[in-house]
Parts: C-alpha cells; structure tokens; sequence
C-alpha cells in the first residue's frame, strides 16, 4: 500500500509518516517547498514530493499512483502576519484541491480527511462527553474550516464515490507542548478569553476580572495550578477543570486503524484520549518534581471532553498513553532523551 500524506512535516503528520514505513508500507510525503521542518523526515524511506496546496496540478501529480490518502495539511494557528482570508483560502482552497485529485483518480480505495474537536464547542458544550452525534458548533476560524472540510469530504463522496472516513482529533500536545497545556499561563489565558462571554461554561455572572486568582498565583510564583469550578448551584461541590488532551501516538494509531479498517468507510471518528483533569495531571507531576500545586477555587468551571467509544468499537482503537505516561515523556523530552515522538 502506498499512502499520500499531506501536512507531512507536522506534529502528527511527521509522526504517521514514520509510523507507516515502520509498518513496512510506502508514503508519499507532500511537503511545501522550503519548509525547515522537513528534516523530520531525514533518513527515511518516504518519498518527498515538494508542492503546495493551492496548486491543483502539483496536488494532483502527487496523488497519482498511490492507494491512501491522508489529509492533514492545514494551517492551525495562521502565523503572524498572515490573514483570515489567506488562512481560509489554504485550508479550503488545499481540500478542495486534495478532493479534486481523489475524485480524478479513481484507484484511490480511502481519503481521510483530519478533522478536529474544534467543531464541536468546547466552551458551550451541550453534554460531556461529547459523541459524534453532538452538534458542531464551531467558534473558530479553524474549526469551521474544519468543518467545511469535513461537508466537503462527504460531499465528494456522494458526487464521485470518493471512499472516505474523518477522524476528529482530541487535543495533541507534542511532549514539547504538553507541559505548557496544564500550565498556570494557560488556565489564566482561557479565563481571560472565555471567561468574560456569556453563554460559555467558563463564564461566571458578575465576575469582572476572572483571570484574577490565577494571575495573583502566578505572581506568587506558582507555574501550576489546580484549577477548581463551582458545579450546580451555590456551595455544591466542585470539580477540577478537565480537558481533551489525547498523545501524539494514540492519535496516529487512531489514523491507521481509519485507513485500514473497512469499517470506517463513511463514517466519523473522535480519536481521542481519555479525558484529563489538572488534578490528575498536577498530582503526578508533582511526584516528579517534589513541588505541590495550589487549588484554585473558582465560580468558572471548563469540564469537557469527547467520547471514543464509535472508534474502539467499530475499529478497534483503544488509545495507550495515559497523562502519566505523556508528562513522564514530557519531562524526559527536555532533559533530551529520545522518547520516540517527533515534536511540533
């Protein structure tokens, strides 16, 4: 089998790309011309095809010849400088194009197409866990690329039996990212955006500055924090903010098994981990750094999730690495070990 990957030289791209040649089968990795990161692909046996999204011909030579496809090519996070506009036209110009070619060639047996669980609203969810069958609401420029990717993907299936599958990621820190994601910086930085919209969970009615607490805790030099939302009504117990962080490799078995498995033609996957609340995070980081992290309590709660319970069991995905797991490697990351994860 040979598997065009789009987006090759990403955080998860790079890391499916290794991860089918260790399988013993052959990838064709489109990579735009002059992008540094390709050196994660140094030394392998994938075939480099240099080209860019929003040229339809070089996407569509790409695309001759091989059995998969796998498209992850998008930009998450417009860098600075670059507008909404050109950030939109990437993204859907590229799938568009990425479709066209499957459609024009006909031997393609899958296209799975990289969703996110940004179509879903994790601020305004309707019920947790989130299932497939939860409305997406997106309230991001990249989750409603996403989603307009994902109408797309079933569009072409009906017009030009495209075979396809979309697989929704959870949220996936590299083990270069993932330390930053339950950091105290991160909990002020939701508090602040999210915080002050009403109609979000994270919104607490008459509090005007409710980043406040954590600030104060990260003047007082605390890097971590745990932050604790009021649940129901006033003086019921609270509970630890969760989120919906999954490890790089969980994310990658879960786009195999999509590509392999007939069972995934036609249908979408959360792939996703299983739900990880700061307190869980911070009480293991702690018995490897010696430090205690303060409880916050807070009247704004962030508690959400998704549930993979389609993809264990129409394709067999059981996602491994726990938040145990994934801080363990984080810390041996920086330390410069090998903890066999390319980062972001």
């Amino acid at each position: 089998m040979k598997t065009l990957v789009t987006g090759a030289c990403g955080r998860i791209g790079a890391n499916l790309v290794r991860r089918l040649l260790a399988d013993g089968e052959e990838v064709r990795a489109f990579v735009l011309e002059g992008d540094p990161k390709v050196e994660k692909l140094t030394g392998t046996d994938a075939e480099i095809v240099y080209g860019d999204l929003l040229d339809a011909d070089a996407v569509l030579s790409a695309a001759r010849g091989v059995d998969r496809v796998a498209h992850l090519g998008y930009i998450m996070g417009k860098p600075a400088g670059m507008s909404v506009a050109t950030e939109l036209n990437i993204n859907m110009t590229g799938t568009f194009n990425v479709l066209e070619a499957c459609a024009a060639e006909r031997g393609i047996e899958r296209f799975l197409f990289a969703s996110t669980n940004a179509t879903y609203d994790a601020f305004r969810p309707k019920y947790v866990p989130i299932d497939e069958l939860h409305p997406q609401e997106p309230h991001s420029y990249y989750g409603m690329e996403k989603l307009a990717g994902e109408r797309m993907t079933e569009a072409y299936g009906r017009m030009y039996g495209v075979p396809w599958t979309i697989v929704r990621f959870g949220t996936v820190p590299g083990p270069d990212e993932l330390l930053k994601r339950i950091s105290a910086a991160d909990v002020a930085g939701y508090l602040r955006e999210f915080g002050a919209r009403p109609g979000t969970q994270l919104y607490a009615q008459g509090v005007n500055d409710p980043a406040a607490p954590v600030e104060k805790a990260i003047e007082e030099g605390h890097e971590y924090v745990v932050p604790v939302g009021a649940v129901g009504a006033a003086g019921a117990v609270g509970k630890p903010w969760m989120q919906d962080l999954v490890d790089v490799r969980d994310t990658v078995e879960g786009i195999v098994k999509a590509l392999r498995h007939p069972n995934a033609l036609g249908e979408a996957f959360n792939v996703t981990g299983f739900g990880v609340t700061w307190e869980e995070a911070l009480a293991h980081l702690s018995t490897r750094t010696g430090e205690e992290y303060p409880r916050i309590d807070l009247p704004n709660t962030w508690y959400w999730r998704c549930d993979n319970t389609k993809a264990k069991s129409l394709i067999g995905y059981m996602p491994r690495y726990t938040i145990d797991r994934m801080i363990d490697d984080a810390i041996a990351y920086a330390a410069g070990d090998d903890v066999g994860v390319l980062p972001a």
